[in-house]
């Protein structure tokens, strides 16, 4: 009788969790792409440091400031929905 009690918890828990991520997600919309910006970026100096030819970096790199500008762009409409929802930002 415990473990089926153990269950549920662990699903409440981690249906919570999904629930967390997915408000976070919609009060901040360029979220995602601001983190992939991140990442490319990181990842074209790690490439640079290897000693790749710059023809290999500079298509991840326009594509890392893409995700940035996509980014802030959708921030900027999140903001502007929330403070005209009249939400606390």
């Amino acid at each position: 009788m415990v473990d089926w009690l153990r269950v549920i918890y662990k699903r409440k828990k981690k249906l919570m969790r999904l629930t967390k991520l997915k408000a976070f997600l919609v009060l901040n919309p360029g979220a995602v792409f601001i983190i992939l910006f991140a990442a490319l970026v990181l990842t074209c100096a790690y490439l640079l440091i290897l000693g790749n030819p710059t023809t290999v970096i500079d298509p991840v790199a326009v594509l890392a400031y893409s995700f940035l500008a996509i980014g802030i762009v959708l921030q900027a409409v999140g903001f502007i929905r929330a403070r005209a929802l009249g939400e606390r930002v």
